[in-house]
Parts: C-alpha cells; structure tokens; sequence
C-alpha cells in the first residue's frame, strides 16, 4: 500500500462556486470578489462563455453541489438551460439592470438579483454555510442490500455478496492496531490533495498539531477536509485512503461506544433519491439494508423535513423521502449510535451520528401527502437470518482463522480487489512487528503474510510468483511446526495448487497427496479440508483428460460439503462449476449447464457481482453455447466475462486474453451467417 494513489480519488470536491460573466477576470472589483470567495469554498472556477460553463457543469457527478453566479446577459442564456439539474444548488445574479429581475422570476433557483457586489459576496457566503449544514444530512447514502428467504432455515438463507463482504471489510478495518506512521502518511496525503487551499492547510496544520483520539466527534463535525475526503473516500471505495483513515474511523466508533444513546430513540433523516433507487427499495420490503457510511440523523423530525422542503427538485426523476429509523441501543450486536451534540460544531441540529455500516430492517414505506416516509429499524448481524452466514465466510474466507495478519488484505482479496490487498500486505512486510510478540510469533505471521501475498499474485495471473511466496512460506512453517500440523497440510495444497496452473501435473499431484496424509490423520474422512484437495485432484485430472475420474473425486466432494456447508454456501458454487466441466468434456452439454446454473445461482448471493468467479462461468457457458451451435448466446456470456476480467484483473491476464480470442473468433463467423 505503502503511499496513497492520488489518482484513485480523484475530484475529492463535491462543492464548488461557479462564475460566469464576459467581465468576470477583467475588473478589480471582480478578481477582489472571487479572492474572498476562494478563501471559504474548496474550488471556485470562473467562465466568460456560457458553453464552457455549461459543459463544465454537466461533466460534474450529481453528487456535486454548485452555487452559481451570473451575469445578467450571461444568465439569460445559460439558466434556462441548466436550471433543472440537480448538481445547482442556487444561482445568483449580478446585474447593474434591475430589469434583469423579471426573466429570473420563473426560476425557483435564483435567490437574488444585485448590484452591489458586496451584497453579492455576503449572500453566496451564507448560502455557502447553509449548505454545509446540511451536507451531513444530504450526503449520498451508500446503501447495500441482504436478500433473506421467507423460511427460518439457515441452509436457505441468501446473502447479497457486497452486503456480507462490505460488513467483513468494515469490521477488518476496525480491529487494525492503529500506528503513528498511518496518521503520518493520512497527513501528508492531505496536504498534497489541498496544496492549493490555504484555509485547508492551516485546518490540516493544526489536525496534526493538535488531535488526539478524544477529539473524533468534533473533528468529524468540523466542515473541513477531514469529513470530505472521508465521506468521498466511502463513496468511491478508495481502499488505500480508507486503510489510512482506519486510526480515525476506530477513534469514532470508540467515541460512539463512548457515549452511546442509553435508550430507544426515533431519528431522522432526509434524502434526494432517485425514483429507481425508490422503486428497488419497496421490492426490499422485510429485507436487511446496510449503510456504508457514517449515518448523520436528527432527533427533531422539523429539521429533517426543514432539509427536505429546502432541496429543489426540478429533476422530475428525483424524490425527496424521509427515513424514520427506530433504533433501540440494547440490542445484541448493533453497532453504536450517540447524540454528538456536545461536540459538534453545529450545536442546535440535535444530531445522532450512526455507526458506519450500520444494519437496518426496511419495515415500511408509506406517504404522507407528497412526502415518502421510509421507516427503518436498527438491527444486528447477529441476528438468526445472518449471524450463521458470516460466521462461516470469516472461517472460510479467514483460513488462517487463528491468526489476524492480513485479513484485511484476504477480505480485499475475496472483492475481486487485488492490487489493494497486495499494496496492503507488501505494506505489513515494511511494518516492524509489535515488541511484544515472540521470535516464533513473528516468523509464524511472516509466514502467513507470505501465503496471502502468494494467493494475490496467483489470483493476478502471475503463477511464478505466487508459488515462490508459497514456498518461502512453507520452508518457515517447517522450522516451526511439526510435520503433520494442519497448517502445513494447508500450504502444501497451496503449492500444488501453483504447481497445477503451471501446467507441472505430476508435482502438483504429489504435493496434493502430502496434504491429504496429514489432513487424514488429523481429521479422519469427512472434513472440508479434505474436500478441497479433492477437488484440486479432481482438476489435475481434467488437464489430464481423465474425466471419469475427476467426476469421481469431486463426487467424494459432493458427499463431503453435504454434511458440512448449507446449500448456498459459495465452495458449492465452485464445485458446480467444475463438475460442469467434467460434463463439458464428456460432451454432456445439458449436465453441464445445469450444473453452470447452479454455481451461478450460488455465486450471485454470496459474491459481489463483478468477481472474476463470475467470468470463469460465463466464459464456460460460452463453450457450451458454441457446441450447441449458438453463436449469439455465446458472445453474450464471452463479453460478460471479459467486461468483469478487463475490470478486476486487466486485459492482460492470461484469462482476459483467452477470452477475448474467443469473441473474436465467434466475431469472424457471425458476419458470414446473416
């Protein structure tokens, strides 16, 4: 990870000034004006052509906010046709015609004419802070969405795969041992991102002068670059800046346990949301939904609506709703909320800030009037519908479940996000081991630092590498385990694993065979552990064009999972797909689809949905559609799969490239068959 991407969050301004007018650099009462503007907004962009200007304001993302000012000429032009979108917030006018008032009248965006400039000033000032305070409460809301089936049963319970890693992802995130070099490095990177804002810089100086981890709730209140750059590092999952923030998200959720509310409480929020996003959310109805960001509320009901009535919505794609969430703090397992009035630098909103990734149950959606009200209730992961679930993907996903070095990378890893989790990894190898940990405990988390790494690069396409971290990572945990430890057995199905996608069949059986001794002698026959090394079998056999005997091995699998995992568990997935292909070669077709079905059906509740397990099952449905002579269905799933590889690993990799040499082939013989 080592120094932050700047490049992966860029436009970190989601609020700006725009001016427009044929004078607006050419006066000194003007350059003056835009001086005093400049020193309290984050970016303020000055335009003598209305085109520019309106392009400029297109490009912007609807997440930004823009206070416009006019000339009166200029505005004429320009407002009629950029009224209606959403990134204006409020338009201005500076006009020496008071005439210029009438053709404004029509525009509900327009909150002055003047001639005075400093008037002009003074009011775009206070719109300004007007609209800081209601950033908190109007930030888009980063919603994720836990499909649960209507039966009690945990083997049915269905997961949306960025629920579940979004919640492993935070809670990783949160038991990371914060370390001064992180602070250090958030530091200058923000520096960096706002060596052009004075004001910010000397707020960023006296952060680093001056915080300390009991200042979290002030801090984050404060309109400044800490809440921007977190709140827009959420939104766009910049990995490597969140690592950085972690110091100061764990100091916000202590502060939330801190002073968590001590009773039920009914809070507030409102929203600008997108008739589409509202349409899902009623077909979400009885469903678990989880916020990936902090969640600012009020206990006043008034100054939520007072937020509501003061957003314009002249997108008639757009509906202003109410959330009225219900949350009780007793609960098992919620994560914290407290009021923060006591520390905010906006004393009167009675704010009650939420914990990032806070669960909650969608219990209703009604209207009152023109108003949609969307009531919410805080829930727990540890309820019955999920608490199974995650506890079996952190064992799984966690396979060194003993140990917690590198989780956040593995977590990352499991996303489809390779290049953070290897950044993050490389960075532990740098990190100096805490003093208290023995000789044996610093190797053993080497030696674990050095399977996740080598898992990453393989994942990535590079084979080579990831098995000589593989065997660095072996050769330590020889030194220190005995020779039939579990551990061992588990690294040696790893190297197999490298050694079968370097196409060495014979080495990687025989690595194959030393972790089946070792697993059998500690666990008998019918452990998953074994499981997993069958199937390894299983597909050195495929390469080795012995079908028969790899459907043999992954039956064994079969028998195995069924008295061990639930009937959605994500390794089912992978196993359905590799009897598919067992199938496939057997030139089954309809076996070998059914069973292609089946793994998608596994993977679309327990993975996100641009994962590369994805690709490799549409890019096998592809094969099977061209040996059923179906050319179209097969370029729909080939081009499936490669816009997921070209997204996750690169169009570089080895499976990116495969697949693209089978759209072009299907490509050269479609033409001539219409």
């Amino acid at each position: 990870m080592g120094a932050v991407h700047a490049s992966k969050i860029s436009n970190t301004i989601n609020r700006s000034i725009v001016w427009l007018d044929a004078s607006v650099n050419d006066t000194e009462e003007y350059i003056n004006a835009q001086q005093l503007l400049g020193a309290s907004t984050d970016h303020l962009k000055s335009f003598t052509d209305d085109k520019a200007c309106e392009k400029y304001i297109q490009s912007l993302p609807k997440g930004h906010r823009i206070i416009l000012i006019v000339g009166g000429r200029s505005g004429q032009l320009i407002v009629p046709r950029i009224h209606q979108l959403i990134q204006i917030s409020s338009i201005f006018v500076y006009c020496m015609d008071r005439r210029t008032e009438e053709w404004t009248k029509i525009y509900k965006k327009v909150k002055n004419v003047t001639e005075d400039i400093n008037e002009l000033v003074i009011q775009v000032l206070s719109a300004q802070e007007k609209q800081t305070t209601h950033d908190r409460f109007e930030s888009q809301l980063l919603i994720n969405v836990c499909h649960t089936s209507g039966t009690r049963e945990k083997s049915t319970t269905e997961l949306n795969g960025q629920f579940v890693h979004s919640q492993m992802l935070i809670d990783c995130l949160l038991r990371i041992k914060s370390n001064s070099t992180d602070k250090k490095e958030f530091i200058t990177y923000s520096k960096k991102e706002y060596a052009k804002n004075d004001s910010q810089l000397d707020i960023i100086r006296e952060f680093e002068e001056n915080y300390s981890a009991d200042q979290a709730l002030k801090w984050y209140t404060r309109e400044c670059f800490l809440y921007q750059l977190l709140n827009k590092a959420l939104r766009v999952q910049n990995i490597d800046l969140l690592y950085l923030f972690g110091f100061f998200i764990r100091d916000l959720r202590n502060q939330l346990e801190q002073y968590r509310y001590p009773s039920l409480a009914r809070v507030y929020r409102s929203q600008l949301i997108s008739k589409k996003e509202l349409q899902q959310l009623k077909s979400f109805m009885g469903q678990l939904i989880s916020m990936n960001s902090f969640l600012s509320t009020t206990l006043d009901r008034e100054v939520a609506v007072f937020y509501l009535g003061d957003i314009e919505v002249s997108n008639g794609d757009l509906q202003p709703v109410l959330f009225e969430i219900e949350a009780d703090p007793r609960i098992d397992g919620v994560k914290p909320f407290a009021n923060i009035t006591p520390f905010s630098y906006i004393p009167d909103e009675e704010e009650i800030l939420m914990m990032l990734g806070s669960i909650f149950r969608l219990v209703h959606i009604r209207y009152e009037g023109q108003l949609c009200i969307i009531q919410l209730k805080l829930s727990s992961e540890n309820g019955h519908d999920v608490k199974p679930i995650f506890d079996q993907m952190k064992i799984d996903y966690l396979n060194e479940g003993h140990s917690s070095v590198g989780e956040f990378g593995i977590v990352l890893a499991n996303m489809g996000k390779f290049d953070e989790a290897e950044r993050y990894l490389l960075r532990l190898l740098d990190e100096s081991p805490p003093d208290h940990h023995t000789k044996e405990t610093k190797e053993y988390n080497l030696s674990v630092c050095y399977v996740n790494l080598g898992n990453v690069a393989e994942r990535k396409g590079d084979f080579n590498r990831g098995l000589v971290w593989y065997q660095r990572a072996l050769c330590i945990r020889l030194q220190l385990r005995r020779s039939n430890d579990p551990s061992i057995a588990d690294i040696h199905n790893l190297v197999g694993a490298s050694y079968y996608r370097k196409g060495e069949y014979k080495s990687a059986i025989e690595s194959y065979n030393e972790a089946l001794k070792i697993y059998r002698h500690n666990y008998g026959e019918d452990h998953t552990k074994l499981a997993v090394v069958f199937s390894n079998i299983a597909a050195v056999y495929l390469k080795q064009e012995k079908y028969l005997e790899a459907l043999d091995c992954q039956k064994k699998v079969l028998n195995i999972y069924k008295k061990n995992l639930h009937e959605n568990h994500y390794l089912l997935g992978g196993l359905h797909t590799n009897m598919a292909t067992a199938y496939l070669y057997l030139h089954n077709s309809d076996l070998a689809l059914e069973h292609f079905n089946q793994a998608l059906t596994i993977f679309q509740k327990t993975l996100p949905p641009n994962h590369p397990d994805f690709a490799a099952i549409y890019n096998n449905m592809g094969t099977i559609y061209i040996e059923k002579r179906n050319l179209q269905q097969a370029l729909a799933y080939y081009e499936k799969a490669a816009v997921i590889l070209n997204q996750t690993v690169g169009p570089t990799h080895p499976d990116a490239i495969s697949i693209q040499r089978n759209i072009q082939y299907i490509q050269s013989f479609i033409p001539r068959r219409k």
